[in-house]
């Protein structure tokens, strides 16, 4: 209090060193408010943090959104990020680990909601890269284990294992028209998938056609991915369309 008016809020330790009587002046009064702001932005963002991960832009919108001053929230976010409680590039490694943990998405869903929480864009495409490698490493697991389904006609099992696959291709593509393009063919194929894995002579060449994309995605060849992808959804038409003759 000022000559009985509320000039400024205090932190607890601050207040405590005032008496009443004490002349404080304007710098003084600038000093307590600054204090003041940056203590309790922090704490707040600190709460905020407590709950789950976020990113900066997440924490620097709720600070704002309860009141803190720009600066404020500025200095809050510096400090947090500074000891390493607040990283965009990690939370974007923890939030495609989350997804291909616990809820797979396609890359590109998971790059809109990592920009939807205003994450930069070089941080998501870094997350991404880990995503893309990590999808890789699944297909060509799945991969190995269909090839053994193949082997003793497993035709039942490879089905399941084979909706996984596609899946991954649409999560492993790299890049977001291959992913849509993979999306699209998975949907167009799930119709016949069944009754055309039952062929022996289909599934090995699907078997076949597997591998070439498994090899071109990890060689990054987009327009052979492309190609092979198209030739796949091809072979199971032609096979469907063999079936009904």
């Amino acid at each position: 209090m000022v000559d009985g008016h509320l000039a400024v809020y205090a932190r607890p330790r601050d207040a405590e060193r005032l008496h009443t009587g004490d002349a404080v002046t304007k710098g003084a009064l600038a000093d307590l408010h600054r204090c003041y702001q940056d203590y309790g932005a922090y704490r707040q963002a600190v709460r905020f943090l407590s709950a789950r991960d976020r990113s900066v832009r997440e924490v620097r919108k709720h600070l704002r959104a309860k009141g803190w001053e720009a600066a404020a929230c500025d200095r809050a976010v510096e400090r947090l990020q500074a000891e390493g409680y607040l990283d965009d590039h990690a939370f974007a490694r923890r939030w495609v680990d989350m997804r291909c943990r616990t809820s797979p998405r396609s890359r590109l869903a998971v790059i809109q909601e990592l920009k939807q929480k205003g994450v930069l864009r070089e941080a998501i495409d870094a997350a991404v890269a880990c995503m893309d490698e990590a999808a890789l490493d699944e297909l060509e697991s799945a991969h190995r284990t269909m090839s053994e389904m193949v082997s003793h006609r497993a035709a039942k099992e490879y089905e399941a294992v084979n909706t996984e696959f596609h899946s991954l291709i649409f999560r492993g593509a790299g890049n977001d028209e291959l992913s849509q393009m993979a999306f699209d063919m998975r949907l167009k194929l799930a119709p016949f998938r069944r009754s055309q894995l039952y062929q022996i002579d289909r599934m090995r060449r699907s078997n076949t056609e597997h591998a070439l994309i498994v090899q071109l995605l990890r060689e990054r060849n987009r327009p052979g991915v492309e190609q092979a992808l198209r030739g796949h959804l091809r072979g199971a038409a032609e096979a469907v369309l063999a079936q009904r003759q």
